[in-house]
């Protein structure tokens, strides 16, 4: 699991100045990764605390 913070820190390299900006690039990596974006399976929000990736055991990791 990573907070907005952490994963603005890590693909930008600064403290999270626009949490807008980490919500935006989830919802592309959903559209390209899941196959029922507004329903993910592999990239799922952890309310008020961040996003994690899942995958379920005996799937195929995409």
């Amino acid at each position: 699991m990573f907070t907005k913070e952490q994963l603005y820190q890590h693909v930008w390299g600064d403290v999270l100045v626009d949490a807008g900006a980490v919500m935006v690039y989830i919802s592309h990596l959903r559209n390209k990764l899941e196959k029922d974006p507004q329903n993910p399976r592999y990239l799922r929000t952890v309310w008020g605390q961040g996003y994690q990736f899942v995958v379920e055991e005996g799937e195929q990791e995409i």
